[in-house]
Formats: C-alpha cells, sequence, structure tokens
C-alpha cells in the first residue's frame, strides 16, 4: 500500500486513508444502504443512531467506535442531531510482513461494535483531528503519519475500550433480527404492525415497544426506508414505470410513494431517475469491469 493523502473516489476505490467528521440533523436518513471494498471505522461523537443492515438493526451513542468490514451492506438513521466520523482504510494499512501489527487487530467478516468510556474520548477526538489535518496538508509524510495515527487510534481502543457491544446476540433474542430479515427480504409483503406481530407471536404494542428499543427507529419508519431503498435500486436499474415501482415496493399508491420518495430524496421519482440514471450505469460497469 503506497503513502497517499486519502481520498475516496468511490464506494470501490480509496487511496490511502480517508478521514472525515460530518454533523447530521435530526431524523436524517441516508438515501439508501450501500456497500465497499475497503473498511469503515464508524465513530459517534455525540448524539445517537441506528445502524441497520440486512438483518440487524443496532443503536449507536456517543463514544461508539464501530467496525464494518467490506462488503456488508448497511446504512445509518440519526434519532437526534449527531457528530460522527468516518474513517476509510484497506486492511494493508495495519500489515507489517503479512501480519497484521498487533495480533489483537485480525481482519474481520462481522461488524464489531467497541465502547469508549467519556475520559477517554477527549483524546479520541484529538487524534482524529490530527489525521483530518494530515489529510489537509498531504505533503510527502501525510501519508505516513496517517498511517501511524491510525494505527495509534486502534492502540487507543484496545487499551481504553471497557464494552464490546453488539458483537453477539444474546441467546434466543431473535425476534426483531428475524423481523428485520423478514422486512428487507420481503419489501412488497403485509408489512403493518398487526401482520408481523402475529408473525412474531406477540402483541402489537409489546412487538412496537421492543422493535423500537431495540433499532432505535420505529417500525413504520423502518418500513417506508425499507421500500423506498428498494425502490431506489428498481427506479435506477429498471425502465419500470413509477406506478409499477411502487406496487412492487409495498406502496399503496403511486401518488403516496411519490410523495414519500421526495420526501427523502429531496426530489420526485421521476426527477431523481433523470439525475442519477448516469450514476448506476456507471456503477454497474465499474462492479461488471471487476473495479
Amino acid at each position: 500500500m503506497g503513502y497517499n493523502c486519502g481520498m475516496r473516489l468511490n464506494n470501490n476505490e480509496i487511496e490511502g486513508i480517508n478521514v472525515s467528521r460530518v454533523q447530521r440533523k435530526s431524523l436524517y436518513k441516508m438515501p439508501m444502504s450501500h456497500k465497499h471494498s475497503y473498511y469503515e471505522i464508524y465513530y459517534l461523537e455525540s448524539g445517537s443512531c441506528s445502524l441497520l443492515t440486512k438483518k440487524d438493526a443496532m443503536t449507536l451513542s456517543a463514544g461508539d467506535f464501530c467496525i464494518i468490514p467490506p462488503r456488508i451492506s448497511h446504512c445509518f438513521y440519526y434519532a437526534t442531531a449527531c457528530t460522527r466520523v468516518n474513517v476509510y482504510y484497506y486492511f494493508d494499512e495495519l500489515m507489517d510482513g503479512g501480519k497484521p501489527f498487533n495480533p489483537a487487530i485480525p481482519e474481520s467478516t462481522a461488524i464489531v461494535i467497541r465502547h469508549i468510556p467519556a475520559p477517554y474520548r477527549e483524546n479520541m477526538s484529538s487524534m482524529i483531528d490530527q489525521m483530518i489535518n494530515e489529510d489537509r496538508l498531504a505533503d510527502d509524510l501525510s501519508g505516513q503519519m496517517s498511517r501511524y495515527l491510525l494505527r495509534l487510534l486502534f492502540l487507543t481502543v484496545l487499551r481504553c475500550s471497557t464494552e464490546t457491544r453488539g458483537e453477539k446476540k444474546r441467546e434466543g433474542d431473535t425476534i426483531i433480527s428475524d423481523a428485520l430479515t423478514y422486512i428487507t427480504e420481503n419489501p412488497a409483503a403485509d408489512l403493518t404492525l398487526l401482520a408481523l406481530a402475529e408473525r412474531a407471536g406477540l402483541s402489537e404494542s409489546y412487538f412496537s415497544k421492543k422493535f423500537k428499543s431495540e433499532t432505535g427507529i420505529g417500525l413504520k419508519e423502518f418500513v417506508t426506508l425499507t421500500r423506498l431503498k428498494e425502490a431506489e435500486k428498481e427506479l435506477l436499474g429498471t425502465d419500470h414505470r413509477i406506478e409499477e415501482i411502487a406496487v412492487n415496493n409495498g406502496f399503496t399508491s403511486g401518488n403516496y410513494f411519490k410523495d414519500c420518495f421526495k420526501k427523502s430524496y429531496g426530489a420526485s421519482p421521476r426527477q431523481y431517475r433523470k439525475e442519477h440514471m448516469g450514476d448506476q450505469k456507471l456503477l454497474l460497469s465499474m462492479q461488471n469491469d471487476g473495479i
């Protein structure tokens, strides 16, 4: 791996180590789930949010340090205003002589979440400030400094984290996980509270509270968000009519779909298709070429 200053080219390619700090407003929704060929560190400096995958949802709070491996589809839903940090890197940055520089940092195929207690967060933020500054400097030593700071970040997490969260579910606690899988795999099905509660063998009120407690997002919001993500894929990947896409993804009418889509994406489905169809074709071409 060369010592380049950080640059995120697309979801399939980066140069060096890329670092950013962004503030999100309450109820901000990522427009669609995504995955990439490199690792992602997601560190929440303030606020709370939900990390959603195809089969699970995890609530994150200030101090949570999340490692997302390549090729895991994910998105975030922000319940409150947040400040989050993203670090994108290839695992080669942590390798020396064909092995991880520290044996406690192996390559992972599952999302790992560690919690940084409040007394150590100022130090974490200071290291992140340094990484961001190296991106801005971009001189001959910036790549090496970024690599050093990334390793220091991992060592600090190993030393200071006192709680591991989200890596392992309690035995038997699969009701909401099963519901999430069913919703994401069957967006056009009957996904009302009544139908899902009956499927889980629970009362509507208990299922609704349990869902919100474990995911950090209301059931209706999650169903709508999931349907919109699937509709977006169909919108950009086919020439289906808008009304057909609405029905295929569980919306009761084309007008309701259009209203929901515009509220989340800031444009009507027709406008969005026109503006982003070229981006989708480029992405598919890159994927077909193995990029």
